[in-house]
């Protein structure tokens, strides 16, 4: 599941987590951000520590993500 660390995502998380953790799963959770300081990473991370989650970071530069707006547009 996506995870910024906001009120949404983290409640979505939240709850995925404590269902799945009943059926003896894991729910692996994924923060997008520029570097691991970025605001949403940081927020992301606490939230997941907190909820238990196996959680992801992935970074991308400036560069990357001008690379792909013209896909991202197409998708929207």
């Amino acid at each position: 599941l996506l995870l910024s660390g906001g009120l949404d995502s983290s409640l979505i998380n939240a709850i995925a987590a404590r269902e799945m953790k009943k059926l003896g799963l894991a729910v692996h959770s994924f923060a997008v951000g520029v570097d691991a300081n970025s605001p949403d990473i940081v927020a992301a991370r606490k939230v997941a520590e907190f909820i238990g989650t196996q959680h992801h970071e992935v970074y991308f530069t400036l560069e990357d993500g001008l690379a792909v707006v013209d896909k991202l547009v197409w998708h929207l």
